[in-house]
């Protein structure tokens, strides 16, 4: 069915359209989008999970609560660091987590260094 939208008059303008198509085209949208949030959540929840996951076996280790919440942090910021904890073998997981927060904090130094050593311009 072609629904004309306005008389056209001029021959090379076609302004008409299927109905049919616009609204297939567009519930095809909406499927689109309402899949791809749904995949997102999907995947927000699995990140969110395997988090959860990693935070439960630091735990195992008896850290201070300070450590605990700076490898939170660190594994949150960067997943691929969650793929070597569970890479590695269980007996390893505790070196490689006091690695990342010794690099944090090394990190965290070198930052606070150059703060204070910034000469002031003068003017």
């Amino acid at each position: 069915m072609v629904t004309s939208l306005a008389q056209n008059t001029d021959p090379k303008i076609d302004v008409s359209f299927d109905v049919s198509v616009a609204l297939l085209d567009f519930a095809t949208l909406a499927n689109l989008v309402t899949n791809k949030l749904t995949d997102d959540d999907v995947h927000q929840k699995t990140a969110s999970k395997t988090l959860k996951n990693v935070i439960d076996d630091i735990m195992k280790f008896n850290l201070s609560s300070d450590d605990m919440f700076n490898a939170a942090e660190i594994f949150a910021a960067n997943r691929n660091k969650i793929d070597v904890f569970f890479s590695l073998p269980e007996q390893l997981r505790l070196s490689y987590v006091i690695r990342c927060l010794n690099s944090k904090l090394a990190n965290a130094k070198i930052d606070d260094d150059d703060i204070r050593q910034k000469p002031a311009f003068e003017k």
